[in-house]
């Protein structure tokens, strides 16, 4: 008897876990389909590196919503759509690869984000003109 509660316990802290990560992973893509960059503050902890066209620099939280906000500004999103993701060999970090269709052009997004506990937090943003 203890054994199940222990395994049920452990099925229900990774399905949680499971649930949780793929609700960040959604959060991320929907805020990124919208242009809304203070939806992508709440995945920054820290410092994160951003880069816009080969201008490429660590920003804190504020500087980087900032930044987002100016990009987003200037690139009115029109759509998304996803072209890969994938984790790291020892899942410590996924990445997301979309491309955005914006009023101004057409943009590769890379995105790198660790895995820390339940949450993923956005390490690298990589927007690149097509």
């Amino acid at each position: 008897m203890k054994k199940l509660i222990a395994v049920l316990g452990f099925g229900f802290l990774f399905a949680t876990l499971a649930f949780n990560q793929a609700g960040d992973l959604e959060g991320i893509k929907a805020a990124l389909k919208a242009g809304n960059a203070t939806g992508l503050s709440k995945y920054i902890d820290g410092n994160v590196e951003i880069e816009i066209d080969g201008d490429v620099d660590y920003y804190e939280k504020g500087e980087a919503i900032s930044k987002l906000k100016a990009f987003f500004a200037s690139n009115k999103v029109k759509s998304f759509t996803q072209a890969h993701q994938g984790s790291t060999k020892d899942n410590s970090a996924k990445f997301l690869i979309c491309h955005l269709s914006t009023a101004s052009g057409a943009y590769r997004v890379y995105l790198l984000m660790k895995v820390s506990g339940k949450r993923y937090t956005l390490q690298e943003m990589n927007f690149s003109k097509e």
